[in-house]
């Protein structure tokens, strides 16, 4: 005799709306106190949203601090790229605006940078993941104002000229994005 098991459905986002139809909008209020209550990620992603408590990047930047630049000396001294990557998901999920991501993209660059001309870290994996970021930075150029872009490509200069010390082909790399997305400027001859 054959077992029948039911299969049970997977859940979904479609399933807790229609349970959220039926909330008023005190029960609504409380569950999104419960859920601020429940994780830091959750009170980082509404706190962007909303724009509260100052800058909402300064929360996102710390997170990538830590992932790229750990203290070596302790106990979590690993360079973690997927903690750094997560906090910029999670600044697009909550707000996303392009002078955000601009600014995490960068930070992730520079922060990255940094840690491997201070301790000389280095791996395929890590400057794959520092272009990236570079790339994406590049991108995201022409969605914000020409004063931050003025600045944005500066410190995408910058970091150019930081990567000639590497290896990897970085430098040629970056050089190849900044002379697409910056063809007049003269320091694409350097």
């Amino acid at each position: 005799m054959a077992s029948t098991i039911k299969k049970v459905k997977k859940p979904s986002w479609v399933d807790v709306k229609a349970k959220l139809a039926n909330f008023d909008n005190a029960g609504l209020i409380q569950l999104v106190a419960d859920l601020y209550a429940a994780e830091k990620v959750n009170q980082a992603f509404l706190h962007a949203r909303f724009s509260i408590g100052g800058d909402p990047l300064e929360m996102y930047k710390k997170r990538i601090q830590k992932a790229l630049f750990p203290n070596v000396m302790g106990r979590n001294s690993d360079v973690k790229i997927t903690d750094a990557k997560k906090a910029i998901s999670e600044y697009q999920k909550a707000i996303g605006l392009p002078e955000g991501m601009l600014e995490l993209h960068l930070c992730f660059c520079e922060v990255a940078m940094d840690f491997s001309t201070d301790y000389g870290y280095e791996g395929e994996g890590f400057f794959n993941a520092v272009y990236l970021q570079f790339k994406k930075a590049v991108e995201v150029l022409g969605k914000v104002s020409v004063e931050l872009q003025e600045d944005a490509l500066d410190r995408l200069y910058d970091l150019r000229n930081i990567a000639s010390n590497v290896g990897y082909g970085v430098e040629d790399d970056m050089g190849d994005l900044l002379a697409v997305a910056n063809p007049d400027d003269e320091r694409n001859r350097d």
